[in-house]
């Protein structure tokens, strides 16, 4: 999708989930809202607290405004037509810029299985927690390579980008590296070795992640 804001020509923030199903999941790439992960317990495995501030940022409910509108326009297009698409939700009646805020304020979900940017790669100063080497800030000898390090989720599935973070880890013989990461965000144990990539997509909910330290 094109946004409309001159800034941001070449950035995709859309995505139109199309598939065999009934239903078309409109999804906001790049919110701008931020939420926080904190410490719930003394257990290091215990789940911790997540608030993923959705809509924090009154920005991202503009966006996903225009990402709704799009998608009715969608559903008139020729190739659309011939399939005799039908709105269930909200319904051709809601119409308003208010409504359609509330009803996208109360039907939308905080994450599409993509978690990530929780320790970001930044400098210290804006809330960064690595550096470029991947080295977390104020701890000797420890490295975060995984989701967590970008500092905005990219307009992509993520699989791919933590690999190349992998590799930048791997090719740098330099650095002691020590693994945070999420137990089900990896392929391990828990899933057949024969697993195919949306299996593991499905397994990748943030609220029900715990992390572990790899040595």
């Amino acid at each position: 999708m094109k946004p409309s804001y001159p800034h941001a020509a070449n950035i995709a923030f859309a995505e139109y989930a199309n598939g065999g199903s009934a239903a078309t999941p409109l999804v906001l790439q790049k919110p701008f809202s931020r939420g926080s992960v904190l410490i719930n317990t003394t257990d290091p495995f215990a789940d911790p607290l997540v608030n993923f501030g959705a809509y924090n940022n009154p920005v991202d409910l503009e966006i996903m405004l225009d990402i709704f509108k799009t998608w009715r326009k969608l559903l008139t297009l020729p190739s659309w037509k011939v399939l005799n698409p039908i709105e269930y939700d909200p319904g051709v009646n809601v119409t308003t810029d208010d409504d359609l805020k509330e009803y996208l304020r109360q039907s939308s979900t905080p994450t599409i299985a993509h978690p990530c940017c929780t320790a970001a790669m930044m400098p210290k100063r804006f809330g960064g927690v690595v550096d470029s080497n991947l080295k977390v800030y104020g701890v000797n000898g420890l490295s975060v390579v995984d989701a967590s390090i970008m500092p905005i989720i990219p307009s992509t599935h993520l699989q791919s980008t933590v690999y190349a973070v992998a590799e930048k880890a791997s090719g740098d013989s330099n650095q002691s590296i020590t693994i945070y990461r999420s137990e089900q965000a990896c392929i391990d144990s828990d899933f057949n070795e024969n697993a195919q990539d949306d299996h593991l997509y499905n397994h990748l909910e943030l609220d029900q992640s715990r992390y572990s330290l790899i040595q």
